[in-house]
């Protein structure tokens, strides 16, 4: 037998799955294009998958309207002939944020105030409160007025996400008590 002899040529296939720029945040209800969180990718022969089967996923945007707040993990990946490339992506999906129900509640002059109990519902914590002339307050028992009357007093949180939320909080401070347990009659007769 006399031997055959074949040539063959190799070629370089050249394509790119991208580079991750970085995961998505994503608010509940918000649709993400996979897209945003690689650069350098080749669009032919490419497609998005999930890890985790959610039906939310159409071509490359991925709808968080019906899943709970997770992180999703999605890859995309270019095929040429008999050879790919694929990078990961991931999306996490961030809760609505929620500040409570309003709520109301009757003090005396100069009493604490919890604010946080004249809150209905279950809210979030980490939040900030804000006095009457809405300046943020350090803590969330600040303690009533000298002057009866009634005063407002905000409660926003916020996940940097999704948009803050809020709540307001009614504080009726009666002109008729104490809380330092002082009235009009110890206080005649004093002089400054």
């Amino acid at each position: 037998g006399t031997g055959i002899n074949y040539s063959i040529k190799l070629t370089a296939i050249d394509f790119e799955a991208g580079t991750l720029v970085s995961d998505l945040d994503a608010c509940i209800g918000d649709t993400v294009d996979l897209f945003n969180s690689i650069i350098g990718f080749d669009i032919e022969n490419g497609s998005w998958s999930e890890t985790q089967f959610t039906a939310q996923l159409n071509d490359e945007f991925f709808a968080s309207t019906v899943l709970a707040p997770n992180t999703y993990e999605f890859q995309y990946r270019v095929e040429k002939q008999c050879a790919y490339d694929s990078i990961v992506a991931n999306v996490t999906i961030f809760p609505l944020s929620n500040a409570g129900q309003d709520g109301s509640v009757t003090v005396c002059l100069n009493q604490p105030i919890n604010l946080f109990e004249a809150l209905s519902g279950v809210g979030n914590l980490g939040g900030t409160w804000f006095d009457p002339q809405d300046l943020a307050l350090l803590n969330a028992t600040p303690s009533a007025s000298s002057i009866p009357g009634q005063f407002n007093y905000d409660y926003i949180v916020g996940n940097g996400v999704c948009p803050d939320d809020t709540s307001l909080v009614v504080v009726n401070i009666e002109a008729t008590c104490d809380y330092l347990g002082l009235t009009s009659e110890q206080l005649t007769g004093i002089s400054i």
